[in-house]
C-alpha cells in the first residue's frame, strides 16, 4: 500500500529508471550545449586567423 498501485520492488524500479533517463536527458543536453560552444570557437577562432592574416598582408606591404 506505501508504493501506490505498485509493488515496492516495481516502485524502485520504475525510481531507477526515471533517474536513468534523467542522466541521459542531461547529457544529451550537455552534448548540445557543448557542440554550440564548439561551433562559436570555431567561428571566432576563423575570425581572428583570418584578422591576423589580413595583418600579416598590411605589414608586409608597408614594408
Amino acid at each position: 500500500m506505501d508504493e501506490g498501485p505498485f509493488l515496492k520492488e516495481e516502485r524502485k524500479l520504475i525510481d531507477t529508471v526515471a533517474d536513468f533517463l534523467g542522466h541521459i536527458i542531461q547529457y544529451r543536453l550537455s552534448e548540445i550545449q557543448l557542440k554550440k560552444r564548439l561551433d562559436e570557437l570555431e567561428i571566432f577562432h576563423k575570425s581572428t586567423v583570418g584578422c591576423e592574416l589580413k595583418m600579416m598582408e598590411l605589414e608586409k606591404e608597408v614594408n
